[in-house]
């Protein structure tokens, strides 16, 4: 969010001192930490604020309508990962792989398809982490943890 002056900054995070720590996080940005000051302790409570982010559950609460079913799996995974989703009407798709950032890592399928579909993976190269797929249908998206642990 760009800021034109330090009042802004003030009054969106709710006060100034040296340091200012900020950790904003999931899809809404939303403030999962802040404190006007440091403590090693507070190190602690940005990384269990990040785990239980990325630990929310793998499962998708809302697919696209033109899809009936999603699934990664093994997941974790530590060489091949299978991901598996029933369209409902022949669809032009979007398979990838990205990182916690959503920054595109892999493309796996961009075609018309109909159907069950199952598509293969191989996490071989990835570092251990955790990642998203994502499946755009007809330009709506559902996304699905991927943990990979070699």
């Amino acid at each position: 969010m760009p800021y034109d002056s330090g009042a802004v900054q003030v009054a969106n995070y709710g006060g100034f001192g040296m340091p200012t720590v900020v950790l904003l996080g999931g899809t809404d940005h939303r403030i999962m930490f802040s404190s006007q000051s440091f403590s090693t302790a507070d190190t602690t409570e940005m990384r269990d604020s990040i785990l239980a982010l990325l630990e929310t559950p793998s499962a998708i609460t809302s697919l696209p309508s033109a899809v009936s079913s999603f699934n990664v799996f093994p997941n974790p995974a530590n060489n091949n990962v299978s991901i598996h989703f029933d369209l409902k009407e022949t669809s032009t798709l979007l398979l990838e792989v990205t990182d916690i950032a959503g920054k595109q890592i892999a493309l796996i399928a961009e075609e018309k398809q109909s159907g069950a579909v199952t598509k293969q993976f191989n996490t071989a190269a990835l570092p251990n982490g955790n990642y998203f797929v994502r499946l755009q249908v007809n330009g709506k998206s559902a996304s699905q943890k991927l943990t990979v642990a070699h």
